[in-house]
């Protein structure tokens, strides 16, 4: 994975920090597959809506790819949020702003959702 274009803390463990942000992103309709410990990737939206509609899809129908990276330190958990979606693919689709849009959404609502549970 890439430089995390957003970083939110939770205090607490790597396992609560998994946890608190699993169900955040399925709460969103992402579904998550973790590569190792400390890496996952969220995926969410139709990849035939984004070719046939592009970014008049609607940013929840759009096909968005986000990698995860936890690091853990001090009681505190860093979760990393990165675009990991083909630059080609957005091209083609012309999604790249959208999937921007998207990207600040999820990091925004994981803010909200990680304050809401006094993380």
């Amino acid at each position: 994975m890439g430089k995390s274009d957003y970083e939110v803390v939770v205090n607490g463990d790597l396992n609560t920090a998994k946890n608190v942000i699993d169900e955040l992103m399925k709460d969103m309709g992402f579904t998550l597959a973790y590569s190792g410990a400390t890496e996952a990737i969220a995926q969410r939206g139709s990849g035939l809506a984004s070719m046939m509609a592009g970014p008049f899809a609607g940013k929840n129908n759009i096909a968005v790819k986000f990698g995860l990276s936890y690091t853990e330190s001090g009681g505190k958990t860093t979760v990393g949020l990165s675009d990991e979606a083909s630059g080609l693919g957005k091209t083609l689709t012309l999604t790249g702003g959208t999937t921007k849009k998207v990207l600040l959404d999820v990091y925004n609502t994981l803010k909200e959702g990680i304050n809401r549970k006094g993380l």
